[in-house]
């Protein structure tokens, strides 16, 4: 009952707050890459180096995003490998696992966009 309860509301976040949230960190991102690329060479070298501790942070937060895009892909392939009963047993685990480290990306997504927005104002 309580485990429902759960995915009712890791659903329900997903749909209402997470999706919407992801769209903005695009556009962000989006929007700091067509900054770069039209903005002067000097400029944009000035501003990486002026905030450097600032870059490296967020980058380190992108290296940390890589890796649990890396523990969620291989939850979503290991079923191919995985015996029957050990995934009856635990699918439910691994699904869940897999909802937190969803949320955990996206909101490392959204925080690390945000951190390059600001370094490029």
């Amino acid at each position: 009952m309580m485990i429902d309860q759960l995915h009712a509301w890791f659903d329900t976040f997903n749909q209402i707050i997470l999706t919407p949230l992801v769209g903005i960190a695009f556009v962000l991102i989006t929007y700091v890459v067509v900054h770069f690329w039209t903005s002067d060479p000097d400029t944009v070298k000035s501003k990486l180096f002026l905030n450097y501790d600032k870059f490296k942070k967020a980058f380190m937060l992108f290296a940390l995003i890589a890796f649990l895009l890396l523990l969620h892909v291989f939850l979503v392939f290991i079923r191919n490998y995985v015996s029957s009963d050990l995934l009856i047993q635990y699918g439910s685990a691994m699904r869940d696992i897999q909802l937190i480290l969803g949320l955990i990306m996206a909101i490392g997504l959204t925080f690390f966009a945000y951190v390059v927005y600001g370094i490029t104002k």
